[in-house]
């Protein structure tokens, strides 16, 4: 589906296919809120696979990633995660360590990037995996997220819009029930995750 095609369904819901009451660049900016939102309470919904060359062993995340979700291979090899503090323990001096990468590694804090350990000799391309989120920026783009979130992001964009209008108690009580909609959707795990919010 595309994004013209999701914001006509939006505008029909809404009761303003025109775009009078609620502009179609509003209802884009709602439906990029609704995309991060989704990815950061179901960051398999934003997997994004890739092949990057490192030199250093440390292997940085891509534009816009929210979370590691996977590391397979280096150099053609699988390698596995090892706590960072059972690492120093084995091998003191690992950071000085050069050969094969066997094992990825990241520090307290390490959101956005991970270790190889041992730190190629050569470079070597690493194939892991990333939550990233999504963004839309013309009505022409397909949606980035599998179809599956598409009700999800629909309640999520409807919930945004009318709580524009915080004076309008029977508007806050709509965005308050697809809120809830879009929060059964997610398995509950919006409320959970505290992004709730109305302008």
């Amino acid at each position: 589906m595309n994004v013209q095609a999701l914001i006509a369904r939006i505008g029909e819901e809404l009761v303003d296919p025109g775009h009078v009451l609620w502009s179609r660049p509003s209802l884009m900016a709602y439906l990029n809120q609704a995309l991060s939102v989704v990815v950061q309470l179901q960051p398999e919904a934003g997997r994004q696979e890739r092949a990057v060359v490192v030199t250093d062993g440390r292997v940085a995340a891509p534009a816009n990633a929210v979370v590691l979700l996977s590391v397979d291979r280096a150099a053609d090899r699988a390698v596995n995660y090892i706590d960072i503090t059972m690492l120093s323990r084995r091998v003191p001096e690992w950071q000085n360590h050069t050969g094969a990468p066997s094992a990825w590694t990241q520090a307290r804090g390490q959101v956005l990037s991970y270790t190889l350990y041992p730190r190629p000799a050569a470079a070597v391309t690493v194939q892991d995996a990333w939550a990233v989120r999504p963004e839309v920026v013309a009505e022409t783009d397909t949606l980035p997220v599998n179809a599956v979130y598409v009700p999800a992001l629909m309640e999520y964009v409807l919930y945004r819009a009318y709580g524009k209008d915080g004076q309008d108690e029977a508007n806050l009580d709509k965005a308050r029930a697809h809120w809830q909609a879009f929060n059964a959707l997610m398995g509950g795990r919006a409320e959970r995750g505290g992004t709730r919010h109305v302008d």
